[in-house]
């Protein structure tokens, strides 16, 4: 869990508790857990879109090395996860690559690690 999803869940569960005090008066010791399921669901389904729309704008893998493939068409194959968490994919040209946090690295035959590139803020940018 990193600092923004600790933040969102103190702001969940303070907003779930304004609002459990609110319906508690009209409804009664309901009140509390609708309040709190209330909360819960708008504020992550608005963090669930909110992490739709920023993969759309910025997408989850960048056109291939030889600029063919594109993550937006399905062009990329998941093959595996490796131990650390990083995420293995193929596209339709045929090469590998391998995602390790923000960094997309090409797999050569010898499955050498070669980084490609790097997910900034608003697009991938080249490391080679």
């Amino acid at each position: 869990m990193n600092i923004f999803e600790l933040l969102q869940l103190f702001f969940a569960i303070g907003v779930g508790i304004r609002l459990g005090e609110y319906f508690s008066q009209s409804i009664g010791w309901l009140g509390w857990p609708v309040g709190l399921i209330i909360s819960f669901s708008v504020i992550f389904g608005i963090g669930l879109i909110l992490d739709y729309v920023t993969n759309a704008v910025k997408p989850f893998l960048p056109c291939c090395k030889k600029g063919k493939c594109k993550f937006k068409n399905s062009d990329y194959k998941y093959i595996c996860t490796e131990a650390d968490g990083s995420l293995v994919f193929q596209c339709k040209c045929g090469d590998k690559y391998l995602k390790r946090k923000n960094i997309l690295f090409v797999l050569d035959k010898n499955n050498n690690e070669i980084p490609y590139m790097k997910r900034t803020f608003f697009k991938w940018k080249g490391l080679s």
